[in-house]
């Protein structure tokens, strides 16, 4: 929010100088990170996956790599009237981390509030274009889930 200090310490996050708790939920996931390189497999990532908890007790899901993640920031002050966004997948996201890039997100641009996923579809496989393949490209199982 508007204010507030942002930054990893030794790969831990931390908000307004208080460490987000986090605690490990699997050692075994992989994910799809464009732009990475596995040595098993392009654009697979082995990764941590930790649940961790805000001070307000909300708590959601982060991957992690397990090699090579982001482990220390310069502090982000976040400037009045803006926001500042963290993706979950926090070593592929292209968040507010990147003030060159998306950096901080401005009150305005802020329209509504993600309540659904309406549709999701694996663009490794293929695109909505290539119907015979629809089989393996769309995510049935992600339609109209609600992100809480």
């Amino acid at each position: 929010l508007p204010g507030d200090r942002i930054q990893f310490i030794d790969g831990d996050l931390y908000i307004n100088n208080n460490q987000v708790f986090k605690s490990k939920i699997s050692s075994k996931d992989i994910i799809y990170c464009s732009g990475s390189i596995d040595a098993n497999d392009l654009g697979h990532v082995d990764v941590f996956t930790y649940s961790e908890k805000l001070s307000n007790n909300k708590t959601y899901k982060t991957v992690y790599k397990k090699y090579g993640n982001f482990k220390n920031s310069n502090a982000f002050i976040v400037p009045k009237k803006h926001y500042f966004f963290l993706g979950d997948n926090r070593d592929c996201s292209a968040d507010s981390r990147y003030l060159t890039g998306l950096g901080y997100v401005p009150e305005e641009n802020l329209v509504g509030k993600a309540q659904f996923i309406f549709f999701s579809s694996d663009f490794r496989i293929g695109n909505i274009f290539s119907f015979w393949k629809w089989h393996k490209t769309i995510r049935f199982d992600r339609f109209f889930k609600r992100i809480i």
